[in-house]
């Protein structure tokens, strides 16, 4: 519930950004990237996903090449952009 409330608190446009631009990004690499506009820690998006802590790190780490970024700020910024 507590993952539902915020990411229903996202704009569509969000979504619609990475639909558009990265048709190639799974359903969990967008909503990593959605938990991470969110300003959650990587154990709280964890929890709000069911899943371990390595699996929010490895899914970022494909995210960030799936996008061609290198550097976890690099991503940030992108994210925060949108």
């Amino acid at each position: 519930l507590f993952g539902e409330f915020h990411l229903n608190n996202l704009t569509f446009g969000f979504f619609e950004y990475f639909n558009t631009n990265y048709p190639e990004a799974t359903n969990a690499e967008v909503r990593l990237a959605a938990l991470i506009k969110l300003n959650l820690s990587n154990n709280e998006m964890a929890r709000t996903l069911g899943i371990s802590i390595d699996s929010v790190r490895k899914t970022n780490l494909r995210l960030r090449k799936r996008l061609g970024i290198e550097e976890q700020a690099d991503l940030l910024k992108l994210i925060l952009s949108v």
